[in-house]
C-alpha cells in the first residue's frame, strides 16, 4: 500500500455522472481519500473531495491512484 508522508493525501477517482460542477477535463470527477500523511490537519480518510490541479497519477497494483498536497483539496462533499 502507498502511505503518503507529511501533508500529502492519496486519492482514488470516483466517477460521478450526476455532477453539475464544470471543471477542466482531468478534474471532472470526485476523489475519495484513501490515506493521508501524518501532518494533514483534518481527518480526510474515506471522505469524498474536490481537488484543484497538482495531482500526480500513480499506478500501483493494477489500479490508478493520485497524490496531492492537502492544500489542493478545495472541498469535502457531504451527502
Amino acid at each position: 500500500m502507498i502511505k503518503p508522508i507529511q501533508k500529502n493525501v492519496l486519492l482514488k477517482k470516483e466517477n460521478n455522472k450526476n455532477s453539475i460542477i464544470i471543471m477542466p477535463e482531468e478534474h471532472n470527477d470526485f476523489y475519495v481519500v484513501v490515506a493521508q500523511g501524518n501532518e494533514v490537519v483534518n481527518e480526510l480518510t474515506s471522505k469524498k473531495v474536490i481537488v484543484k490541479e497538482g495531482l500526480i497519477k500513480v499506478e500501483y497494483d493494477g489500479q490508478d491512484y493520485f497524490l496531492c498536497k492537502e492544500e489542493n483539496i478545495l472541498a469535502v462533499v457531504e451527502e
